[in-house]
């Protein structure tokens, strides 16, 4: 019997990011991500009219979707899904041909510039998920948006959170 692994995910309170940019910024830092290309980037979005006008922003990043569409599309088997549900590419598969770019519904896809290979959040797995810390954008954010661990762990501070709020991963 295959051994069951964990079951990251992340969880990002939309009334807790203060737009400080703080994720993006660690995550381009720590990979050496080049000007243009992002792993998780920080969308601003405003609504509404003076003097009511309301601004919020949203850290975008790979969902590591159950039924990944990028993996779906790469030819090159480049893309693939881990035990512990991390969506990862192995860049020695990539040939940037651009398809997982397409097919991911979130736009949380880029091609770097300089490799000419897809660039995506990997959870930071294995700089920092598995020697036991959370990803480089939830240790570097400022108000505490972002909650990452094991929801198949009940006692995780995400699976509280999750069902604290009455959401289903």
């Amino acid at each position: 019997m295959a051994k069951q692994g964990k079951k990251y995910a992340m969880l990002i309170n939309l009334d807790r990011c203060a737009g400080c940019f703080a994720c993006q910024i660690t995550c381009k830092a720590e990979y050496n991500i080049p000007f243009g290309t992002f792993r998780c980037k920080v969308e601003t979005y405003r609504s509404g009219s003076y003097p009511e006008i309301v601004k919020f922003f949203l850290p975008r990043l790979c969902n590591h979707c159950d039924t990944a569409p990028c993996i779906e599309g790469c030819e090159e088997k480049a893309l693939f899904k881990n035990q512990d549900g991390v969506v990862l590419l192995n860049s020695n598969k990539c040939i940037g041909c651009g398809m997982c770019f397409e097919k991911c519904p979130y736009d949380a896809i880029d091609l770097n510039p300089v490799t000419g290979q897809a660039e995506k959040c990997d959870f930071c797995y294995e700089g920092q998920v598995m020697k036991g810390r959370p990803p480089v954008c939830a240790q570097s954010c400022m108000g505490k948006a972002i909650l990452f661990g094991d929801i198949k762990d009940k006692n995780s501070d995400i699976s509280v959170a999750l069902g604290n709020n009455n959401i289903k991963a």
